[in-house]
Formats: structure tokens, C-alpha cells, sequence
């Protein structure tokens, strides 16, 4: 590992699942109940529907998406915003983590890339405004029209960063993710806890 070490000048960190994660599913749980149907079929016409992967990479917009969801669950127009806000209710920003990456890039650069929607932008500032200024590069799916797993997603990123894909860590919480990442010569942290992250990471960059 040593050898790699001395190269590492970039992190990259997926945001869903890592930066951003759902703590608690019960929203989730009530909103379905409401709804009548299951937390599993709220889930997929959310995150797995045509619509969904459509959105991802830029070919319908959010509100498109979010419309065919409410056409999906049966509710009016009137209702589709109070079900997303309850739909991600649970979802918190690691600001712990967020504050370790802002030291962290004193020592190297630090990007985001995100399988996400047109609306990405607006809705980190929701959560924290100006958070994503904290980072050296943002790529989202929805603006380079191309998602990960595949690999041009991975180099985009790096090249946006000016850095070689050897010379990138990829953190990111899904498994195939990470072995695209490593396809395109990346290398690859799988996300399972803030410390361990951290202690991942602080290991890669350590010169011995």
C-alpha cells in the first residue's frame, strides 16, 4: 500500500449513503401505511422506477420524475411536495464527517460524485447552504449524463479534479459503484461507517 500512498491527491465521496444517509426508515414506514401500500413499493416507484434512472442522467427533469411518481401513488398534484419532504424526513448530513473532509482538503483535493437529479444542488442547500463550495469538484450525474457504474462518470471526476484515477481514493457505499471506480483505475473505499472512513483514508495518506 505504501507505494499508492505517496500518490494519493484526491478523495472522492459518493453523497447518498455517505455524506447524506437515511438514520431512521420510519417516515418512510408511516408515509407508505398512508399510502396503502408498502415501504418496499414507495421505495422502488421512487428510486427504482424508468423515470428515476431517466431523471439520473439528465434526459427528463426532477419535476417530471416526481409527476410520474404522483401519478404512480394515486395523490394530486397538491400533495406530491408534503409526500417527498415525508419521504426523506429521515435523512440527515453527516456534519461530523462533512467538518474531517474540510481539514481534509488542506492535505489533498475533494470532489463529490453523485448518481443524482437536475435539483441536487438546490436541495444541499436545503439541508446546509454552501455546503457543496466545501468541495473542489461536484459532479453530478443529471449534468454530465452519464451515471455511475460506468466508468466515464469516474473519469470525468478526476479529470475535472486535474488528478490521474491512480492517484484517487473513491468512497462510496454500493458495492458496484466501487468496482466501477476501480475498473477506471480508481481506488476503492466501500463506506460502511463514518470512523472507519476515516481511519481508511487516513491510513492511504500517511507517507512511510
Amino acid at each position: 500500500m505504501t507505494g499508492h500512498q505517496k500518490q494519493i491527491k484526491a478523495v472522492i465521496f459518493d453523497l447518498g449513503g455517505v455524506l447524506v444517509r437515511t438514520e431512521t426508515q420510519e417516515p418512510r414506514i408511516r408515509l407508505a401505511k398512508r399510502l396503502g401500500i408498502s415501504p418496499e413499493r414507495l421505495y422502488d416507484i421512487i428510486f427504482n422506477s424508468p423515470s428515476n434512472r431517466l431523471a439520473e442522467v439528465g434526459k427528463i427533469t426532477s419535476v417530471a420524475h416526481w409527476d410520474l411518481v404522483r401519478q404512480a401513488l394515486g395523490v394530486s398534484p397538491g400533495e406530491i411536495g408534503q409526500i417527498r419532504s415525508e419521504f426523506f424526513e429521515g435523512d440527515i448530513l453527516d456534519r461530523d464527517l462533512l467538518m474531517w473532509i474540510k481539514a481534509l482538503r488542506s492535505q489533498v483535493k475533494v470532489g463529490i460524485l453523485s448518481n443524482a437529479m437536475d435539483d441536487l444542488r438546490q436541495r444541499m442547500d436545503e439541508l446546509q447552504p454552501g455546503v457543496l463550495a466545501e468541495f473542489d469538484e461536484v459532479a453530478i450525474s443529471a449534468e454530465m449524463g452519464i451515471a455511475k457504474p460506468d466508468m466515464r462518470a469516474f473519469l470525468f471526476a478526476v479529470d475535472r479534479l486535474g488528478v490521474r484515477p491512480w492517484e484517487t481514493l473513491f468512497i462510496d457505499d454500493m458495492l458496484h459503484n466501487i468496482e466501477g471506480a476501480e475498473k477506471a483505475g480508481l481506488v476503492g473505499l466501500r463506506f460502511q461507517s463514518s470512523d472507519q472512513v476515516k481511519e481508511d483514508v487516513t491510513r492511504w495518506l500517511i507517507v512511510e
